[in-house]
């Protein structure tokens, strides 16, 4: 599915031209969309930047204080903002790219679209086995009462943490191998 960021989400994304790396780096994480979204002083598109993109600069010699100049890709697909949804899709497909910058005719970012899969629904059906069992001897003396699985850690046992984060996950087929 394809959406386009109404939210304004892709706002989080951007980054002046003057950058470091390790701006970068913390913007990736902040943003969690995968991609930067490069831009001048005066707000004009320049380019993008993925975690791939970083990691060949590091290949490189370039560090965290370098700056991101070296590492924009300037020849960045984007559309423009009048472009049908179906030509989107086309581009995307055709190109195999998850992002596309939606780019006005003065180069101003207007948005971006943005490729997401539900892989959740997919692993419905695939089984989950915890190995639960053993001694704890390691564990001793927080297993000399109570079986590892059980151990809590912030209130909740471990067992129910490992199934709550697989169900978050998409996961619904749990067996315990005691």
């Amino acid at each position: 599915m394809i959406i386009k960021e109404e939210k304004n989400i892709w706002k989080k994304a951007l980054l002046k031209n003057d950058s470091t790396i390790r701006s970068a780096i913390e913007n990736l994480n902040k943003s969690s969309l995968q991609i930067i979204l490069v831009v001048s002083k005066n707000n004009k598109f320049i380019g993008t930047i993925t975690d791939g993109d970083i990691r060949r600069g590091f290949i490189k010699g370039l560090t965290v204080k370098s700056s991101i100049a070296q590492i924009i890709n300037k020849g960045s697909l984007f559309a423009d903002p009048k472009t049908n949804i179906n030509d989107i899709i086309k581009i995307m497909d055709k190109n195999e790219i998850r992002h596309l910058p939606i780019i006005n005719r003065e180069k101003i970012l207007e948005g971006l679209y943005v490729v997401t899969t539900h892989l959740k629904s997919s692993f419905e059906n695939i089984p989950v086995i915890i190995m639960a069992g053993g001694r704890g001897e390691r564990l001793m003396p927080l297993t000399k009462n109570c079986p590892k699985p059980m151990i809590k850690i912030n209130g909740k046992p471990i067992l129910e943490h490992i199934i709550l984060k697989a169900k978050e996950e998409g996961f619904k087929n749990f067996f315990i191998s005691t």
